[in-house]
């Protein structure tokens, strides 16, 4: 009987296949029958890169305009190409998929437990495979894993672990292979390591890992270190490859989420410190799993909450180090653990805070040292009783991840179950209530729409709802009579701004649709893909109309470059139909013919702000002020530019001399507001947006997300 690289008996490993195959199957296999949900429909279905099987577009562009995950979209293409948008075949890959990550656990823990338990616990054939098979199967039942198994969108997560596991087993057998077998496994843990960062971004945490893991081959450890740079380096320059293509296509742009201090470090420190707890929670006690969680973590970092969870870490740490000698799985799993969980820590800015899905990778660690714990470290209890006890654990992980699993059968399924969960979770409404609209069972959605409102003393939601049944109706000015003039949450900017633009377009006013569409755009990559796609389209074809119409005032000026009201008429033309470029060079030469003028350098300031040059657009609101000192919006967009370059203190300055020179001025004092609420400035956001809310209660709605954050 052949046996394989482990040792094993083929016979046996392939039983061992065999057996996670049936539980996978059967855990998950419902899902086979499931729709698309939530963001599928956004960012998979209808994307013609996909559709068309666009290699160029695939490797060298955002496929779906969101994220560059060359991978992911290339397994979209082919799902596309073999099953058009039937939901069968891509919940099929997903299935495949996860069963295949099962494998690479399965795998890499057997040489896992080669090399932490080889020498001091006379590791056997038979322990090394029940200690892979256990691992396999509670990390493959876990129903925190429901989401990316069911959740198309969550295809990432699938590839990226399946490359990260494949990567650390070829890293593992790196370590045991006779020489003329080393390179070979090398290069293929390289090139997986490839692979899974360019699946996820968040795998760039691999290197650190494989670190982890050569730091307990005890024998050679420190030769190894070098032969890690080339991981290291690939990581460094995905990271910066993923962060240029997210300041490029706007992703960088969080303001529009309302999460307390996420520009203090202090305040990211004490979120961080609690969020490992959260997880490992779910993980031991898998019970109200959801879509959406409405978490309320402490954000000061002398929280009690915020102490108990930094010391009961430290505690983790100290027993793993102290027992590493015996149990060397305990200082492993628990470095496993933080390590993978560090990308989602949100010391960068994560939307959502927490997630199911953010649990893949570090729920590893959970599985691994529970069968290790069963089968080494438990060596007086009868092997009956540990049987007994591991398929136990098999059996309730499987029953309740096909229980969650079934959340994720369709939209109304998915929300339904998520209000129930989380009742707290005003998006899961909102989808809801989408899903119904969609469906065309208004009474259902509207109904559920007044409840949110009641809920949440805020009509926003319903008021959007409404206009886009009257948009369906073809009553645009009822659309803009519900839109234009109320003062909405800062959590559906870029929706209120659509809704205009298309309203006024349908009424015909052209010029404000450009205005609202315009809007959408400069909100950033986080407004959702769909609208901005859309208002990307309607605002490029409207401004080749009025464009069109403004050949003959461009001709007009170039017959006659000394006139510069005729100029200065064209660039302000051309800056509100968002033609910001030409019309900067308008500006530019306005400035050399006609000398200083404060209204030009603040037009300028203007469009290079909407273009993203928020130093030169600091600039020009400058010599703006210096012409006049007396026009509170030149500081108020002055702090705006100022806030996204990071420079807090002058953009404090800027905003409260805005307030002081008018008093009545609504913008200056709700960003102050929110430039404290950002900072981790507690009490001074308080007491900011209380004044806002006092003397401009028409921002009521702006302001109210702010507050029941902070209280």
């Amino acid at each position: 009987m052949t046996r394989d690289v482990f040792g094993n008996a083929r016979s046996s490993r392939t039983a061992h296949l065999l057996v996670i195959l049936i539980c996978v199957a059967a855990t998950f296999g419902r899902a086979l029958h499931f729709d698309f949900v939530w963001d599928d429909r956004v960012l998979l279905l209808g994307q013609d890169a996909y559709a068309a099987f666009d290699l160029k577009r695939i490797f060298f562009s955002l496929a779906n305009r969101l994220e560059y995950l060359p991978l992911r979209d290339l397994s979209y293409a082919l799902d596309y190409a073999l099953w058009g948008e039937n939901p069968l075949g891509f919940h099929l890959t997903n299935l495949l998929l996860y069963y295949l990550n099962a494998v690479c656990v399965y795998a890499m823990t057997g040489r896992l437990a080669t090399l932490l338990f080889g020498e001091e616990r006379a590791l056997t054939q038979q322990r090394a495979e029940n200690a892979a098979l256990l691992t396999a199967l509670l990390y493959a039942l876990h129903p925190i894993h429901s989401e990316a198994v069911n959740f198309i969108s969550c295809r990432n997560v699938l590839l990226s672990g399946l490359f990260f596991f494949s990567s650390c087993y070829f890293f593992l057998r790196y370590f045991a292979d006779p020489n003329e077998k080393r390179s070979a496994s090398y290069a293929a843990s390289l090139i997986c390591c490839a692979l899974a960062i360019f699946s996820k971004a968040t795998a760039v945490v691999l290197p650190g890992v494989l670190l982890l893991m050569a730091t307990f081959d005890a024998r050679s450890w420190r030769a190894k270190l070098p032969r890690l740079v080339p991981f290291f380096a690939i990581a460094l320059t995905a990271a910066i490859l993923f962060k240029w293509v997210a300041a490029q296509s706007g992703l960088i742009n969080p303001d529009h989420v309302i999460v307390f201090g996420s520009k203090s470090l202090a305040t990211r420190l004490a979120v961080a410190a609690q969020i490992p707890l959260f997880y490992l929670g779910k993980l031991l006690l898998p019970t109200g799993l959801s879509a959406i969680y409405d978490l309320k973590l402490a954000s000061g970092i002398g929280d009690p909450a915020v102490w108990l969870s930094a010391l009961t870490l430290a505690a983790a740490a100290s027993l793993a180090i102290r027992l590493g000698k015996r149990r060397s799985e305990l200082p492993f799993a628990l470095g496993w653990y933080l390590v993978t969980l560090f990308p989602v820590l949100n010391l960068y800015a994560t939307n959502p805070i927490v997630a199911d899905r953010y649990a893949y990778l570090p729920s590893y660690a959970a599985a691994f040292l529970v069968s290790a714990t069963l089968v080494f470290a438990l060596a007086k209890i009868p092997n009956i009783a540990k049987q007994f006890a591991a398929a136990a654990a098999v059996a309730i992980l499987a029953f309740a991840a096909w229980t969650q699993s079934g959340i994720w059968r369709d939209d109304e399924t998915l929300w339904r179950e998520t209000i129930n969960t989380t009742p707290t979770a005003w998006k899961a409404y909102n989808n809801l209530a989408a899903h119904y609209f969609a469906q065309a069972e208004y009474v259902e959605a509207f109904g559920l729409l007044e409840q949110l409102a009641e809920r949440r003393q805020t009509d926003d939601t319903l008021r959007l709802f409404r206009a886009r049944y009257a948009l369906q109706q073809n009553d645009p000015r009822r659309a803009i009579e519900l839109l234009d003039g109320h003062s909405f949450s800062h959590e559906s900017p870029h929706q209120v701004s659509y809704l205009l633009g298309e309203a006024y377009e349908r009424s015909g006013d052209l010029q404000r649709a450009i205005d609202h569409y315009s809007d959408v755009l400069n909100k950033g990559g986080n407004s959702p893909e769909e609208i901005v796609t859309i208002a990307r389209a309607r605002l490029e074809r409207l401004q080749a109309n009025v464009s069109n119409q403004l050949d003959e005032r461009r001709r007009a000026v170039e017959a006659n470059p000394s006139d510069l009201n005729r100029r200065a008429g064209l660039a302000i033309a051309l800056d509100r139909i968002g033609l910001h470029e030409e019309a900067l060079r308008h500006y530019a030469e306005l400035s050399r013919q006609g000398g200083d003028n404060w209204s030009l350098y603040y037009n300028m300031g203007n469009a290079l702000a909407k273009l993203g040059r928020h130093e030169e657009a600091v600039a020009s609101y400058e010599k703006s002020i210096a012409l006049n000192p007396d026009h509170a919006p030149s500081y108020n967009h002055a702090g705006i530019a100022l806030t996204k370059l990071r420079e807090y203190d002058r953009a404090i300055r800027a905003f409260e001399t805005a307030i002081q020179i008018d008093p009545n001025f609504e913008n200056a004092p709700f960003n102050l507001a929110a430039l404290y609420f950002r900072l981790g400035e507690r009490e001074n956001a308080i007491r900011a947006f209380d004044r806002v809310r006092e003397s401009f209660p028409q921002l009521k709605n702006q302001t109210n997300p702010y507050l029941e954050a902070l209280r």
